[in-house]
């Protein structure tokens, strides 16, 4: 083993050469080199970061103003929508009562004429209020709070049980839980999944809705980093489609079957999906002809403050 100090007496020799200073010179010179141009590149960056956050800052507020705009846009879409573009059809509704009631010589042809009409200023006006449903998920959203799912329920099953019982159906539920949400709109979304069983029902079959629902845990892949979630499920035992409409049907106006087969909008879904995209979560669905539907709504179960629009 060396003894203490003998690397010293070794290069003892090479301290007063020339050479030898000359070499620490150069790595000193260089080292002093190579901070200098650091500091210049440090400082080269930090002005980039400057201008790549001025130019976000100056985006944003761009953006901000442009929301602002569109909602402006929106509103006065609804107050029209509301009021302007609905009274002729309260008109027309109403002008064609009254010549239904009082026109005895206008024949069976003018009067078929007539309820056609009438049934189509109907349907016409059904489906600006639908608008102004999905319209109202954005404009007129409401600060989230405790959402008790199965008081919700309870409430959804209560305004639909004329229909439950004159089609003999059956709404069966497991334990839900709280989450946090806009209950109005957690209202509507359970409302039109289970509308939608009784609606689209098998012929000489009752309709049975089950609700039932689950905690997952962590993050779903490709999900933004969410906290545990609640996921939600509307099964019936309906008529079911094919898989291959499991996107479509989320689309405003889009239907799978005649309106003479079954009534409504074309927007009950697609309001269902905006609800849940508000609040931070989606919505898939699981069908096929013949052997019912499944509706998986899929939503956090916290709200955080700095993600949530509501």
């Amino acid at each position: 083993m060396n003894r203490p100090g003998w690397w010293i007496s070794q290069i003892k020799p090479f301290l007063g050469n020339p050479g030898v200073l000359a070499m620490i010179d150069q790595v000193q010179n260089s080292s002093l080199q190579e901070a200098v141009e650091l500091r210049e590149r440090v400082a080269e960056l930090e002005e980039q970061c400057q201008q790549m956050a001025k130019a976000l800052k100056e985006a944003l507020a761009q953006q901000e103003l442009e929301r602002q705009r569109f909602s402006d846009e929106m509103q006065q879409f609804i107050y029209a929508a509301s009021h302007d573009l609905q009274e002729p059809l309260r008109k027309i509704q109403t002008f064609s009562n009254l010549l239904n009631r009082s026109a005895n010589g206008i024949g069976e042809q003018g009067r078929d004429y007539m309820r056609r009409m009438q049934e189509a200023a109907g349907r016409m006006q059904a489906m600006m209020e639908g608008l102004l449903e999905l319209s109202r998920i954005t404009t007129r959203a409401q600060p989230p709070e405790p959402v008790d799912l199965d008081e919700v329920l309870r409430t959804v099953a209560d305004s639909l049980r004329k229909q439950i019982e004159r089609t003999g159906g059956r709404l069966e539920a497991g334990k839900l839980r709280t989450i946090e949400g806009e209950p109005e709109q957690i209202r509507q979304l359970l409302w039109h999944l289970i509308h939608n069983g009784l609606k689209f029902r098998r012929p000489e079959t009752p309709p049975v809705i089950r609700v039932h629902g689950k905690v997952l845990k962590g993050r779903a892949e490709g999900a933004p980093p969410w906290r545990d979630r609640y996921q939600l499920f509307v099964e019936d035992n309906g008529i079911g489609f094919e898989g291959t409409f499991s996107d479509r049907v989320f689309k405003v106006f889009q239907r799978l079957n005649g309106q003479s087969e079954y009534g409504g909008t074309g927007i009950g879904l697609a309001l269902c999906r905006k609800i849940a995209e508000r609040h931070g979560g989606d919505i898939a669905v699981q069908s096929a002809p013949g052997r019912g539907t499944t509706f998986i709504v899929t939503l956090p179960i916290r709200q955080l403050k700095k993600e949530s629009a509501l």
